[in-house]
């Protein structure tokens, strides 16, 4: 089975390096079309979709939020076409694809100089674009999941570095290995922060859209014990190509006081995500964890359930 398992990741990986010969514009405009019409078949994403966007932006009137369901199918479609020329094209034609809207002058000064630096990158746009914008700055290190099927996982973990990043495990190890690329002059470190934290992994609960969300703790762990500054970084989507967004994390992030700490840091990716809300992966059930007693907003009646962290769960 592991053996089959191995062969049948061969599907999928020709099938991007088949997308990657169709020209981008071309490629965007076909994820954009079939989007809906392969996306509204899967109930579990069609239920968190509608489910989260229900909580996080309870001012949108029903017909607002029937049409964003729908536009956020389109956006997540074209962002997994996208992937074959993000994964398999040159550094200098994806460079190609940026194109200025933002002001990161601050950011890009900051990368001139020999201070380590956090950046954190929420699942926003194409968040796999950051990669191609930082390592033109700098060479970066960054945690990777393991995915189970060894074939796709040695392709993944491929492409991912092929620019130079080093990738390492989520684990421990992983964590004293972002300390160490930290400490030398030019450490840049990239963690993914809109994720909830497996058990053990560390986190506190703060608002997120005003709703309790499990937020990691290792940024602001990583932050206070190496003085480091943090941003956020956003890749947004356009018709032209990609915007970067590279700003200062709010000052409240270094509290000493995680819970102050990790409210800061949901406020910063919230402000993103208002800026397009369509481009956020509203299909993640980010609150699926919740505090002791609290109820998860994802399943109703009989079968809601406590956040699995309950002690008397």
């Amino acid at each position: 089975m592991p053996v089959l398992k191995s062969w049948l990741a061969i599907i999928p990986i020709s099938l991007i390096y088949c997308l990657s010969w169709v020209p981008f514009d071309i490629l965007r405009r076909i994820g954009r079309f079939i989007g809906p019409a392969i996306l509204k078949r899967d109930k579990r994403t069609v239920a968190s979709v509608n489910r989260n966007i229900e909580l996080c932006l309870p001012e949108l009137s029903e017909q607002q939020r029937a049409s964003l369901v729908v536009d956020r199918y389109r956006q997540l479609c074209q962002t997994i076409f996208e992937m074959s020329h993000v994964w398999l094209k040159s550094e200098s034609t994806l460079s190609d694809y940026f194109i200025d809207e933002f002001d990161n002058a601050s950011f890009e000064a900051l990368m001139q100089g020999d201070e380590s630096v956090i950046v954190l990158v929420p699942h926003i746009g194409n968040w796999e674009m950051a990669s191609v914008y930082l390592n033109k700055h700098r060479r970066f290190t960054a945690m990777f999941q393991t995915i189970k099927n060894p074939r796709l996982n040695s392709f993944i973990l491929k492409v991912r570095q092929r620019f130079g990043a080093t990738l390492v495990e989520a684990s421990s190890r992983g964590v004293a290995k972002l300390k160490v690329a930290l400490k030398k002059p030019k450490g840049l470190v990239v963690i993914l922060p809109d994720q909830v934290p497996g058990i053990g992994a560390g986190g506190v609960f703060a608002p997120f859209f005003h709703t309790p969300a499990l937020t990691m703790t290792l940024a602001h762990k990583l932050a206070l014990k190496t003085g480091v500054k943090v941003f956020t970084c956003a890749v947004f989507q356009r018709e032209q190509g990609f915007a970067v967004c590279a700003r200062p994390i709010n000052e409240s992030f270094y509290s000493i006081n995680p819970e102050i700490s990790a409210s800061a840091l949901n406020n910063d990716i919230e402000e993103l995500v208002r800026m397009d809300p369509v481009q956020y992966q509203w299909e993640y059930k980010r609150f699926r964890e919740q505090p002791p007693g609290v109820l998860s907003p994802y399943i109703t009646g009989k079968y809601a359930f406590r956040s699995r962290r309950d002690p008397e769960g």
